[in-house]
């Protein structure tokens, strides 16, 4: 099964996704490509993952869109990683992206 994910036009549209970096609209892409519709808080994305993506492939770039999503309510981290022991889980808010909410 091929991964996709799944934005509504005004969101693109909208200023608040306008507003955000250039890595951290990638980083928020591709983290939205893991989420299942069942495992939010536990979404991981590794660095590696990111690595040949262009304008988000360095540990800095990413750390900053990391914090930039998080900053603004995009994203929540709910366990920390480090570089190589251990990944961090993230959690979609869905505060401005409704796409794919799931109420349960």
């Amino acid at each position: 099964m091929e991964d996709y994910f799944g934005f509504y036009k005004e969101l693109f549209e909208g200023k608040l996704f306008g507003r955000l970096s250039a890595p951290a609209k990638l980083f928020y892409m591709y983290l939205k490509c893991e989420y299942s519709g069942s495992n939010n808080g536990e979404i991981r994305l590794l660095y590696r993952d990111m690595e040949n993506v262009k304008g988000c492939s360095t540990s800095t770039t990413i750390k900053k869109a990391i914090r930039e999503l998080e900053e603004k309510g995009w994203i929540e981290v709910e366990r920390r990683g480090s570089l190589y022991r251990h990944n961090n889980h993230f959690r979609l808010t869905f505060k401005y992206d409704k796409f794919g909410y799931v109420k349960y």
